[in-house]
Parts: C-alpha cells; structure tokens; sequence
C-alpha cells in the first residue's frame, strides 16, 4: 500500500478550504456547543423512511418523514454549551440530563398515515450548507490533521460523510479534568451522543447541526451503528480506568476508538473489503498508540497516565514522581515511550502490507501523519519532551 501525501496537497487543500466542500454555502458566525440551545427548549425531528416513484436520482430515491414535536419546558433540564480546547477536545460546562426521545421510535411504513404535523422531505434535505460548514469549522479548527485528510478525500458525498465522523470524534472526546470535576457531567455528555445516535437509527432525529449532517450520512452512505456505538462504549469504559494494565489493553482501547473511525470512513467510501478492515484495525491501533505518546506531556500535566501498568512498573516509572517532573522519572518514561512506539510502528508497517482497493487509500491518508511523528519521536531518541515534537507538519 502506497500512500502519497505531498507538501503541495497540503497546500491545496488549505487554501481551498471551504470551497472544496461547500460552493455556495457561507460558514456560520456563532460557535455552538455540542449542545445546541434550541434541543432545551425547541422542536427535535423525527423521520421515517418511505419510497418516491418520481426520484430521478439515487439520493434523491428515499424521502423521510420529518415531525415536529414540541415538549414542554419543565421536561427539559438545564443544558450547557460546550467550549472546546485544543487537540480535538471539548469540554462541556453544566451537567445536562440524558436526551429522552420524543414520540414513536419505529420507523413508519410508507403505507401508514403521516401525523398532522409532519412533511414530507428528501434525505438529501435533513441537514442545511450551515449545518455542513458548522461541521467543517468544527473540523478545522480541533482535528488539523483530519481536516486535511478529509479536505482531500475526491468524492464529494464521501467528504461530508469524513468530516461528519471527525466532528462525532471530537465531540465525544472526554477530558480528564471533566471526570475529576464531576464524573456525572462526562457520562451524561456519552449518553446524550449514544442516545442521539440510537434514535438515528430508529428514525428520530434531534435539533443539533452534527446530529442533523449525522443524519443524513448514516441514510445516505450506509454507515453501520455498530462502530458508533462501540466508539462510545470504549469512551464510556475510559471513564473508571485509572491506568490501562497492559499493551493489549491499550491496543484495545486505540483499535476501538481509532480503528471504529476508520471502519466508518471506509463505509462512506463505499468500501466493504474485509483486507481494507484488516488494514484500518490495524492503522487505528497504530494512530491511537501514537496519538496517545503525542499527548503524554499534556497527559501528565493533568495527572492522566496511559503508559500501560506493565511498562511503568518494568522500567521502574512512579507516576506521582513523574507528574512533579523528577528528571530520573523521565529517562524512565523514554524506555516506555520506546516500546509503545515500537507497538505502533510494527501496526503501521502491517497495516501497509495489505492489497486494499483503491478509494480504501483516501481513508488511510492519516497513516502519513503516524509516520512523521514516529519518525521525528525517533531522531529524538524517544524524548517525549523535545521541544521538536511540538512542531506538525500542518
């Protein structure tokens, strides 16, 4: 597997920017939070699939139904906006209650009535260019790697869908300090993401832009709930784990979160190849593991550790002395650093030992990215803090 990722793509895709996504869409001004204002107090959308005779194209062959549902305020609780931080984090502020769906769950048969107040729509209409370039905003300015990636995906549809997934990764990401200053808060934000994409599939959809572009993806490009959901469950899991025992475990943790987007990429392109899937299990192990040595000193800062228990104990790493900076700590953590890279790179060499089909290449241009901090991470002899490895190639 050859991957091809030039200094001039990288330019071409920044400069063009919203223009290769959206042509006549303006981007929104006001920065929403993961939770948009209006699921407090506005009406959430629910869709059911049925069939047009009058369809001229494949997207255009499904419309939905869409209803709104008004619910009363005191059925709401107090939901806050998020702020997000750097490295594709986001961080939400007041503890939100769990979404409760709204209406009936089931998907309508195209033969049953449609209720007073629904309309009829095209799937292609369930999200608007503003819910789009919030999505894309949200991208480029949290996940410069992936924006850039996904910037050069060729297929249009399939670029919306890439973006879409990068923007569910951030948004699902859960900052340390957010479990240290209330655990609660971390869970309801899970399960207000698990809740919003099971009732995407049995046909509700709830009034936030993501969940909209979501939406519509998921109907569009075919995308299987099942790596959403494991994504979160892994997220969920993170939540209690003090430190992960062993490099299985963290293998573990970084196929399900890494390995979960790239299977979806991989669906949006149309790409159901079980070579491809070997690849992506094995490339989302390699830019989890890497993704997670890259963040080790912002790790210790917050007093997070995910060095596996295995290697802090054989090298002889005592976390609370590493978090206070004591230098002997930090030749420790170069030994564990070593090996974890070594993980990293062992998965990214097997996962370019497939044969996978061509439109496979454009979800795995990421793997560039794993590439040039490993081998950066190694010229600095595993140094985690030189100041080198601070600099990115975007």
């Amino acid at each position: 597997m050859n991957y091809l990722f030039r200094s001039s793509g990288y330019r071409f895709a920044l400069n063009c920017g919203n223009q290769l996504l959206f042509r006549s869409a303006s981007p929104i001004q006001k920065n929403v939070g993961f939770l948009n204002s209006s699921i407090r107090g506005g009406p959430r959308l629910s869709y059911s699939t049925t069939t047009t005779t009058t369809a001229t194209t494949k997207n255009d062959s499904k419309k939905v139904v869409v209803e709104q549902v008004e619910e009363d305020d005191h059925d709401h609780s107090q939901c806050g906006h998020s702020h997000s931080h750097g490295h594709g984090h986001s961080h939400a502020h007041n503890v939100h209650h769990q979404a409760r769906p709204v209406g009936d769950s089931t998907i309508r048969e195209s033969d049953e009535p449609v209720p007073s107040s629904a309309k009829s729509i095209f799937v292609k209409d369930l999200s608007s260019p503003e819910d789009y370039n919030y999505v894309f905003q949200r991208v480029k300015q949290f996940d410069r790697e992936n924006y850039v990636c996904s910037i050069l995906i060729s297929d249009e549809l399939a670029r919306r869908a890439a973006f879409a997934i990068r923007a569910f990764n951030i948004e699902t990401v859960i900052l340390h300090s957010e479990v240290k200053s209330d655990i609660r808060l971390a869970k309801y934000k899970l399960s207000f993401w698990k809740d919003a994409i099971n009732n995407i599939y049995n046909g509700k959809v709830y009034d936030q832009p993501l969940i909209r572009v979501l939406a519509q993806q998921i109907k569009e490009r075919g995308l299987s709930k099942t790596w959403f959901i494991r994504l979160l469950n892994r997220r969920e899991k993170d939540l209690n784990s003090v430190q992960m025992k062993d490099m299985d475990e963290l293998e573990a943790y970084a196929e399900e979160i890494h390995g979960s987007l790239l299977l979806l990429n991989l669906e949006s392109l149309g790409v159901r190849n079980s070579d491809a899937e070997h690849a992506a299990s094995h490339l989302g192990r390699a830019m989890g593991i890497m993704t997670l040595i890259r963040g080790t000193p912002f790790h210790i800062k917050t007093r997070k550790i995910y060095i596996p228990a295995s290697l802090t104990t054989k090298y002889g790493i005592v976390t609370e002395r590493l978090y206070q900076g004591e230098d002997e700590q930090v030749l420790k953590l170069k030994e564990a650093i070593f090996e974890m890279a070594s993980v990293a790179k062992i998965h990214l060499e097997k996962a370019r030992s497939f044969k996978v089909p061509a439109p496979a290449h454009e979800a795995f241009l990421c793997a560039e990215f794993a590439d040039d901090f490993l081998e950066r991470l190694r010229k600095s002899d595993f140094n985690i803090f030189d100041p080198t490895l601070r600099d990115r190639i975007l």
